[in-house]
């Protein structure tokens, strides 16, 4: 016999990942339901249409590499959907151990004893321009460790001066390309310092963009300022 869930609140913790959600439902304090389904909000919507008809429905997941599509869609079905820090989650000493169903269970029991609250959502405006500002970030962190690695090889190679604490430069770069040195080395230094200054005209273009941006709309522009 199908049980009736009509009028009824469930609380779901969602353990998201690329090909797969694992669920766990909550209802009057028991566990009513655990499933692992195809990811995707298609098969998520029909699972909840399925077997939980007619129920209040609060479910959360947390932040990742999935974003906040996920919750958008969720809200537009009309439930209510967290996306949860995951510091935020009280774990017990005694239950280290992650798995994908004892992570949805944990997120189920959080909203039912309403011991969690969810991240601000961006709208998807707001979102995308975060998105060009913290790639910036990304390519920055990338060209530091370019600049690491020319560093690491000249001080291998005796090249460098222990007491030389320069920030690396296209005139630092510059130096490196015309050290005398054998065509072995010649060739790692100058494919090193390529891929530093192919990153450095990106950051160049993201900076522009970036300028480009908060000139046309200055909610972009505290965004930025976050």
């Amino acid at each position: 016999m199908r049980v009736s869930y009509l009028g009824k609140k469930v609380y779901i913790g969602l353990d998201v990942h690329k090909k797969t959600f694992a669920i766990t439902a909550i209802c009057d304090g028991v566990v009513v339901k655990k499933a692992t389904i195809a990811a995707g909000p298609d098969a998520l919507k029909t699972f909840f249409t399925n077997h939980f008809s007619g129920a209040e429905i609060v479910c959360g997941y947390e932040a990742g590499f999935s974003g906040f599509q996920l919750q958008r869609k969720i809200s537009l079905w009309g439930y209510d959907c967290l996306v949860i820090n995951p510091g935020s989650l009280e774990v017990a000493a005694r239950d280290r151990v992650k798995t994908d169903k004892r992570d949805s269970l944990k997120i189920a029991e959080h909203l039912a004893h309403k011991r969690i609250n969810g991240i601000r959502v961006p709208d998807a405006e707001t979102e995308e321009a975060r998105m060009l500002s913290r790639s910036r970030s990304q390519f920055v962190e990338e060209r530091s460790r370019a600049g690491i690695r020319i560093k690491s090889k000249l001080h291998q190679l005796g090249l460098m001066n222990c007491n030389d604490e320069r920030v690396m430069s296209r005139k630092y770069i510059e130096e490196v390309r015309s050290l005398n040195v054998s065509a072995t080395v010649k060739f790692v230094l100058e494919e090193f310092c390529s891929l530093w200054l192919r990153l450095d005209d990106q950051i160049s273009a993201f900076n522009k963009k970036l300028a480009e941006q908060a000139q046309a709309d200055s909610k972009v522009d505290a965004v930025y300022l976050e």
